[in-house]
C-alpha cells in the first residue's frame, strides 16, 4: 500500500519554483503512474497478489476513484 499512498501524495503537489509550476509535472506523473499501477494489478492472474494489496475488495477501487476525481 505504500506505492498507492506515494501516488495518492503526488497529487497533492504544488511546488512551484524558477521553472514554474513543477508540482503539475509530478501530480500529473502520479496520475499516469497510477493509472498504470491499477492496470498491472487488475492484469495479473494471481489472486494472492490481488488479496494481499485489498485490491480484492471494492473500497481499494473507491478510493482510487475518489483520487481521480479530485
Amino acid at each position: 500500500m505504500a506505492i498507492l499512498e506515494t501516488f495518492y501524495k503526488g497529487f497533492e503537489d504544488y511546488a512551484v519554483d524558477r521553472r514554474g509550476d513543477v508540482g503539475s509535472w509530478v501530480r500529473q506523473e502520479a496520475m499516469v503512474s497510477l493509472n498504470r499501477y491499477i492496470f498491472i494489478l487488475n492484469s495479473t492472474k494471481d489472486s494472492s497478489i490481488k488479496a494481499e494489496l485489498g485490491a480484492d475488495k471494492p473500497e481499494f477501487y473507491e478510493k482510487f476513484i475518489a483520487a481521480n476525481l479530485q
